[in-house]
C-alpha cells in the first residue's frame, strides 16, 4: 500500500513539474538551430533632491512705538526633486533635529516655526503626497528658488527672547517615489 502511494505521489510531482514552462528553448541539431530567452529587468523607481541651502531668516523691522514684530520672518531654500520616470510623483515628509518645528538656542524657550514645499504647508513627520518632480530624468534640473520655505509668525516672534545665541534646528527632507 505504502508503494501504491508514492507512485502516484511520483507520478503526480512528475505531472506538476511537467506543467511548469520554462522560459528559455534550446534549438534542435540541424543546418541552423534557434533557441530563445526572455531577459526580464526590474528598473527601480529613483529620486534624488538637491540644491538645498542654508536658510538665514529674515527678520522684518521692528514697529517703533511698542518694540514688537508685526510681520514674519521669513526665510527659503531652492531645492530640485529628480525622479526618473515621465509620469512619476513623489512624496515628502520634513522631521526635526529638535523634534518638532521649533528654533532652539540651548537655554531659552523655543520658537515655532513653520514650513511650507512648493506653497502647501509641511506637518511635522507627515507625507505631503502626489508632488510633481521638477525633472524626470536624473539629470540636471533647474533648481526651483524657494521650493522650501520657512515662517516664524509675529505673534512668536514677540514672544521670543532675544539673544547673542543663535536659535537653530535641521530639517530633514526625505523624498520617496510614489
Amino acid at each position: 500500500m505504502r508503494n501504491k502511494f508514492l507512485a502516484v505521489a511520483m507520478a503526480a510531482v512528475g505531472l506538476a513539474v511537467s506543467g511548469v514552462s520554462m522560459a528559455a528553448t534550446n534549438g534542435t541539431v540541424g543546418a541552423t538551430s534557434t533557441g530563445t530567452v526572455v531577459i526580464n529587468a526590474t528598473i527601480p523607481k529613483l529620486i534624488r533632491i538637491t540644491g538645498l541651502a542654508d536658510i538665514t531668516m529674515v527678520l522684518p523691522a521692528p514697529v517703533d512705538d511698542d518694540l514688537g514684530y508685526t510681520a514674519a520672518a521669513t526665510g527659503s531654500s531652492p531645492a530640485c526633486v529628480r525622479q526618473n520616470g515621465g509620469t512619476a510623483t513623489y512624496g515628502i515628509v520634513a522631521t526635526s533635529a529638535n523634534t518638532a518645528f521649533e528654533l532652539t538656542n540651548g537655554t531659552l524657550a523655543p520658537v515655532p516655526y513653520s514650513l511650507t514645499w512648493g506653497g502647501t504647508a509641511l506637518a511635522y513627520n507627515a507625507a505631503l503626497t502626489a508632488q510633481t518632480p521638477d525633472s524626470t530624468t536624473l539629470g540636471s534640473c533647474a533648481d526651483v528658488a524657494g521650493k522650501l520655505e520657512v515662517s516664524i509668525a509675529a505673534a512668536d516672534l514677540n514672544d521670543a527672547e532675544g539673544s547673542a545665541v543663535d536659535y537653530t534646528d535641521t530639517v530633514t527632507l526625505v523624498v520617496t517615489p510614489e
